[in-house]
C-alpha cells in the first residue's frame, strides 16, 4: 500500500453529539468503522468539532476515549463536553487522538501538553498487585507512549481517574481493584478529600480539603506509590491525587476524581485548575 501524506484533506473527520446510557448529556462521538476506513489507507485520521474553532492558545493532546453505544456493535470513539469546555474556557485548544500509530499523531501535532481521559481499560497486568489475566489492551498502550513523548518533551500532563492510574503507574505505582464505595456519580460531591499542603494541588485549591466526586473501581496502592508522592486522599484512604516526585514539568498532576465536569460547588477548583494547566502548557 502507498502511504499518503497524513496531512491530505480526506483524512478529515467530524464528531457529531449523540446520547449514550452511560451519559448525563450528549457526547462528540465518531463511529469505529469511519476511523477504521482511514487508517486502512494508510492515514492519520484529522478529527475535528464542527463548532470548535481553530485557537491561537496551547494545543492539548486528548486521546478520545471508547463507549458502547446499544445501536453499534463496535465501539465509539466519544469524548464528553465538559472536558471541551474546560479546556477551552482556560484558553486551550483540543487534538484529539485515536490509538493506532500515536506516536506518528503526535509528531504530526506536536502539542504543548496532554490530557489522559478517564474511561474503563486495560492497564498492563504487571501494575496490579493482584494481576489480572488479561494485559494492556490498545487504548492503554496509547497512554503509555504518550507518556514517553510528554517525558521526552518534558510537556505538562493532567491525568483524570484511569489517567491519573496510567501515571501513576508510569512513575512505578502498583494498582487495586474493586474498590468499594466510590463506583457513585459523576455529577455529585460524594466525599471529601484531604490534600497535601506542600503539593502543587495544593497551590491551585488553596485548600487542604475540597469536595470531589467519586466515579472508579481500581486505585493506586497507598503502600505502593512507586516514585509518585500521594498529595490526596479520601477519608477511607483511597488515594485520590498524585504528583512524580521527580517530574518532567512543574505541571504533572493526576486527580482520581473527575473535576472537568464542575457541578455546584466545585467550578472554582474546576477553573483554577485547568486555567493553571493551560498555563502550564503556554510557557
Amino acid at each position: 500500500m502507498t502511504l499518503r501524506c497524513p496531512n491530505s484533506t480526506n483524512n478529515l473527520l467530524y464528531m457529531t453529539p449523540e446520547s449514550y446510557p452511560c451519559y448525563d448529556a450528549p457526547v462528540w462521538h465518531l463511529e469505529e468503522a469511519s476511523v477504521a476506513a482511514i487508517e486502512e489507507q494508510g492515514l492519520l485520521p484529522d478529527i475535528r468539532i464542527p463548532q470548535l474553532s481553530e485557537s491561537a492558545g496551547p494545543k492539548i493532546a486528548v486521546i478520545l476515549a471508547q463507549d458502547k453505544h446499544p445501536a453499534r456493535l463496535q465501539k465509539d470513539f466519544t469524548i464528553h463536553p465538559s472536558h471541551i469546555e474546560s479546556v477551552t474556557v482556560a484558553g486551550g485548544h483540543p487534538i484529539f487522538l485515536t490509538y493506532k500509530r500515536i506516536s506518528e499523531q503526535l509528531q504530526k501535532h506536536r502539542p504543548d501538553g496532554i490530557l489522559l481521559l478517564g474511561g474503563f481499560f486495560r492497564s498492563p497486568k504487571d501494575w496490579y498487585l493482584q494481576p489480572p489475566a488479561e494485559d494492556v489492551d490498545e487504548r492503554g498502550q496509547a497512554y503509555l507512549d504518550t507518556l514517553v513523548y510528554a517525558q521526552n518533551h518534558r510537556l505538562p500532563v493532567l491525568g483524570i481517574c484511569a489517567g491519573m492510574q496510567m501515571l501513576a503507574g508510569f512513575c512505578g505505582a502498583k494498582m487495586i481493584t474493586d474498590v468499594k464505595g466510590h463506583l457513585v456519580g459523576h455529577n455529585q460531591i460524594v466525599h471529601p478529600v484531604q490534600i497535601l499542603p506542600s503539593s502543587r494541588l495544593y497551590e491551585i485549591a488553596q485548600a487542604e480539603e475540597i469536595g470531589v466526586n467519586s466515579y472508579h473501581k481500581e486505585a493506586v496502592a497507598a503502600d505502593f506509590a512507586g516514585e509518585c508522592l500521594i498529595t490526596a486522599r479520601a477519608p477511607d484512604g483511597i488515594v485520590e491525587a498524585i504528583e512524580p516526585k521527580r517530574p518532567w514539568n512543574n505541571f504533572v498532576l493526576g486527580l482520581q476524581w473527575h473535576p472537568e465536569r464542575g457541578f455546584a460547588g466545585t467550578q472554582n477548583f474546576r477553573r483554577n485548575l485547568f486555567q493553571t494547566f493551560i498555563d502550564a502548557c503556554r510557557r
